[in-house]
């Protein structure tokens, strides 16, 4: 005999389902933050989170980015705001890229790990993404890997901050100031600096030996970028790029300073 299952009804603290009141909405990313985040971060982490209470005077495109002329729902502009949070927090100042830089190329986070750092399900991630995109505050570039039997296999999208963002917000000339220091601090790192290529060309390079390759200077298949990673004549074994993707696959809800650590003493490398 089959026995029916007692209802049992679902709670609704005020707002949704899904946990969110929008009277008490939450602004703040649980991810703890770096002791050396750039001021310009910190600033821009504070001023952000007012587009919830004031999306049409604060963002008019971000407001408007699903196409309708009513107001950003209040779970969808909390889940902006979250997610911008956790971008801001993995932003590499001198190229305004969401990532990590390695000696042997940009390693890009990917939607999943922000999600987890955000505090967000991927699916709530995943539509805020789509109208931060919308709305011009961030551009993305897909790419992907050609390995040597000719498949492709897809990596973590290239997720570039729009300069207008922190004008927007007062602090355009305050990331100036920030963007100029982020590029010297890359300079000294890389101890290059009687090199006569920039920082930003070495990276490229190092980015097209690691066969991972911007998208400008790449063919263009569809929405996708296509890379093709030269034939290696080093010894065997994995790249510190290959270690830092792994361990921020296998652990999305660590830190940069985690994730970097742990690399740095799997592969005996210096960053």
């Amino acid at each position: 005999m089959i026995t029916q299952r007692p209802y049992m009804a679902r709670i609704n603290p005020g707002g949704n389902f899904c946990g969110h009141v929008w009277k008490q909405p939450c602004l703040k990313i649980p991810t703890a933050f770096p002791m050396n985040l750039p001021a310009v971060i910190v600033k821009m982490t504070e001023r952000f989170p007012t587009y919830y209470q004031k999306p049409r005077q604060t963002l008019p495109s971000l407001n408007g980015a699903n196409g309708s002329q009513r107001q950003q729902r209040s779970e969808r502009r909390e889940a902006c705001v979250l997610l911008f949070g956790s971008i801001l927090l993995n932003l590499e100042l001198s190229s305004m890229r969401c990532g990590i830089p390695t000696v042997d190329g940009f390693v890009p986070l990917s939607l999943k790990v922000l999600a987890k750092r955000a505090g967000l399900s991927y699916s709530r991630a995943e539509r805020a993404m789509k109208d931060l995109k919308r709305a011009g505050l961030i551009a993305i570039t897909q790419i992907a890997q050609m390995d040597d039997l000719g498949h492709f296999k897809g990596l973590p999208a290239i997720k570039k901050v729009n300069d207008i963002v922190f004008r927007l917000f007062g602090l355009g000339e305050m990331l100036k100031r920030a963007k100029k220091a982020a590029y010297k601090r890359l300079q000294q790192k890389a101890g290059n600096d009687q090199n006569p290529l920039s920082m930003t060309e070495r990276l490229r390079v190092r980015l097209f030996i690691s066969g991972i390759i911007h998208a400008d200077e790449n063919q263009k298949v569809g929405k996708h970028t296509l890379s093709h990673p030269l034939p290696s004549h080093g010894p065997p074994g994995k790249t510190q790029a290959d270690v830092l993707i792994q361990l921020i696959q296998e652990h999305p809800d660590w830190s940069n300073r985690q994730v970097i650590d742990e690399a740095k003493r799997l592969t005996r490398h210096s960053f």
